[in-house]
């Protein structure tokens, strides 16, 4: 009869012969670095390849000039209705409007914390190829230089999925609105629109 203590004492010794005889990319100490390292490179390409995929970024209604690294100055960016250029979008500016503390129906709804600014504009693909219009990565400054990202959850209940996560084929134009839980005392003056979320993005004046 085979005695259970014998019975584990082998089947310890043939896992921790396994174990040594496994390669070694296998190996938790190898694998977690190597992980690591790969996703170091894959976010460093993300953002690299987003600031060149999209050619010429001029202003096309201010002339030739460069809206690549505009940052935040004004001197770079152009005025309502005038189309601007980032990547695979044109991007048409036609206003914005503040004042709104909820979005939605009785049922589906968001208040703001401040209040809420609406940029209306349109996105015309000027690619070869479909490109997601992504709400997220858009952005409203205010007169004090604060920077608002895009509140997604609020242009769902307004239904203004076009401006959430849209796929627009070349050649194709949406409109459609974003919208921004800003202070209420913020006075916004620009906003700023990317066509990914690496991308540079074109500054729009909306004073």
């Amino acid at each position: 009869m085979v005695d259970p203590r014998d019975a584990r004492a082998d089947m310890k010794a043939d896992k921790a012969r396994a174990k040594a005889l496994r390669p070694w990319y296998k190996k938790k100490r190898f694998m977690i670095p190597l992980v690591l390292v790969a996703l170091g490179i894959i976010a460093s390409l993300g953002g690299g390849g987003g600031d060149t995929s999209g050619g010429d970024r001029s202003a096309t209604g201010g002339g030739n000039q460069d809206s690549v690294g505009a940052g935040n100055n004004a001197e770079n960016a152009v005025g309502l209705n005038q189309p601007v250029q980032d990547g695979k979008f044109e991007f048409a500016v036609r206003g914005i409007e503040c004042g709104q503390t909820r979005v939605g129906d009785q049922f589906l709804n968001k208040e703001a914390q401040g209040q809420f600014c609406v940029v209306s504009l349109n996105i015309r693909n000027i690619g070869n190829e479909a490109q997601t219009m992504v709400g997220d990565a858009q952005k409203l400054i205010d007169s004090q230089g604060r920077e608002f990202s895009s509140d997604s959850e609020a242009a769902i209940y307004a239904d203004q999925s076009k401006t959430w996560f849209e796929q627009i084929n070349p050649g194709n134009a949406v409109d459609g609105q974003l919208y921004f839980d800003v202070p209420r005392d913020a006075q916004p003056v620009r906003v700023k629109l990317h066509d990914s979320l690496f991308s540079r993005g074109v500054l729009v004046n909306l004073t």
